[in-house]
């Protein structure tokens, strides 16, 4: 057996019989991948030499807008939430702001871009429902601050009322971006309340993971901007490639780009937005039912979205006795639970090994 034979049986080794559990990718779909693999010598990094590139992101960009607002608007192709995150702080900056709110249960990429960017990052405090402080947003803003949203937190799933509190800010002459990385390109179907109708001087930029519901494989993101000028802040043009470069990252696959699109198109002939939202909460709700109406586990909140969070008196018992039976399970630290993510049905060997861990625990 050589040095390559003996690597992938040591890795499918360690992979086998293990389920992870509450993460924030999902299997892609067999077909999106192999059909958008066929495209894996493409270089996302420099789009003007792939047509098939540029094709690829004007679908990305224009129905993930579409879904969202009803309209089209200028975007960046990005490799996750992260880099979204980033970009938006890099534009705000450019913009003057060097100001950075943010709710303490922000993405901790937030801070990591403050950090980066020399941007002084101020945390908001919430309130026990996890709602950001309108006052404390109201004493911060001004200027020269960006405000930082979220629309499905990283534990909760909670999402913040933006259009009140992009009100509050902009009033001060802040401006706000949206980390809308969990709840992706159909934000408006879980939480149409909370969401913004569109961007424009006030909500400026808004971060889209696509690979963070099935069936589309990691990476692939998206930043919307309300003006072009934004992308054009966020674009390089090194004098040795042929085209510009969006976005941080230099070389970078094209096949998931292809495959971010490929999923959004595979939704539209599926049963569209409003169909593949509507589905995911509805097994959200029934996994909520079953575990914390009916169960043993309480829930920081509802979902809002396809993410909510599970306590319970013994959650390390439960973790451990998860663990027996092949599963690795996200926590969320800061309430003690367990984070559970929903997109597909829900897996019944887990569904029964919690029922029976919490209830005899």
């Amino acid at each position: 057996m050589g040095e390559y034979d003996r690597l992938l049986s040591k890795l499918e080794g360690l992979a086998r019989g293990i389920h992870v559990s509450g993460g924030m990718t999902s299997p892609p779909s067999r077909r999106i991948l192999l059909d958008s693999l066929r495209f894996s010598e493409s270089n996302a990094g420099i789009p003007g030499s792939h047509p098939e590139l540029l094709e690829a992101h004007y679908y990305l960009v224009s129905q993930s807008s579409t879904w969202l607002f009803g309209r089209v608007y200028p975007g960046v192709y990005t490799s996750g939430g992260t880099e979204g995150n980033i970009l938006a702080l890099l534009a705000a900056r450019e913009d003057g702001r060097r100001r950075v709110l943010y709710p303490e249960t922000a993405h901790y990429s937030i801070v990591k871009a403050a950090r980066l960017l020399g941007m002084e990052a101020v945390e908001i405090p919430v309130g026990e429902r996890l709602d950001p402080s309108v006052e404390a947003v109201e004493e911060h803003a001004g200027p020269d601050a960006v405000l930082v949203l979220t629309h499905g937190t990283t534990e909760t799933g909670h999402v913040d009322n933006v259009p009140l509190l992009a009100r509050t800010a902009c009033g001060k002459g802040a401006i706000v971006h949206l980390d809308a990385a969990y709840s992706g390109p159909f934000a408006r179907f879980f939480a149409p309340a909370k969401t913004p109708s569109g961007l424009d001087g006030c909500v400026r930029t808004i971060t889209l993971d696509i690979h963070k519901l099935p069936p589309a494989p990691a990476p692939a993101g998206l930043l919307l901007v309300y003006d072009r000028g934004l992308v054009e802040k966020l674009t390089w043009s090194p004098g040795y490639l042929p085209s510009p470069q969006p976005g941080l990252l230099g070389t970078r696959p094209g096949w998931s780009l292809v495959a971010a699109a490929l999923t959004l198109a595979w939704v539209n002939d599926t049963g569209g937005p409003a169909w593949f939202a509507r589905r995911a909460m509805e097994n959200t709700w029934t996994l909520y039912r079953l575990l914390v109406e009916e169960g043993p586990f309480d829930a920081v909140h509802p979902p809002e979205t396809p993410l909510f969070c599970i306590t319970h008196p013994r959650v390390s018992e439960i973790l451990e006795e998860a663990g027996r039976h092949g599963y690795r399970l996200y926590t969320c630290p800061r309430f003690g639970g367990i984070r559970v993510t929903v997109a597909q049905p829900p897996d019944q060997v887990l569904l029964e090994t919690l029922l029976r861990a919490g209830r005899y625990a």
